[in-house]
């Protein structure tokens, strides 16, 4: 199926808090040893917050998550499948204002290498929830 706009997108959301360990494991785990254009501007960077979220329900459930961070807008695309215990980072793109007058916007280009996805630790994410051992989706 297509993707469905989720609504709950605060700070306490579910998305807000993937969004965010999300960014947290790409900073420690792909940008501190890459040299990406994309991995300089947002290696110590922080979350602002979650402008934008979709869900798409697969074999799992594909996270389309349209973040606000002060260098840009950071879209993120993570890819949970609950009952394996599978959390991948598969895509953090950065796009940022070309400023001025300008309504331009420069894509900078993604953090993660084609083929290169980014495993997350689903059990640590859901103790992070209060889902230890439970097995859910989104809500």
């Amino acid at each position: 199926g297509g993707y469905t706009t989720v609504d709950d997108i605060g700070p306490s959301s579910k998305v807000h808090a993937l969004a965010t360990f999300a960014l947290g494991a790409l900073q420690r785990e792909t940008c501190t040893a890459s040299n990406s254009m994309v991995c300089s501007r947002i290696l110590k960077t922080s979350m602002s917050r979650v402008k934008l979220a979709r869900t798409q329900v697969v074999s799992g459930i594909n996270y389309d998550l349209l973040c606000e961070i002060p260098e840009g807008d950071l879209t993120l695309r993570i890819y949970e499948q609950a009952w394996t215990n599978t959390l991948t980072l598969t895509s953090a793109r950065l796009n940022q204002p070309v400023g001025g007058a300008s309504m331009a916007i420069l894509t900078l280009g993604d953090a993660i290498d084609e083929g290169h996805e980014l495993a997350l630790d689903a059990k640590a994410f859901n103790k992070l929830l209060g889902h230890e051992g439970q097995a859910g989706g989104a809500k």
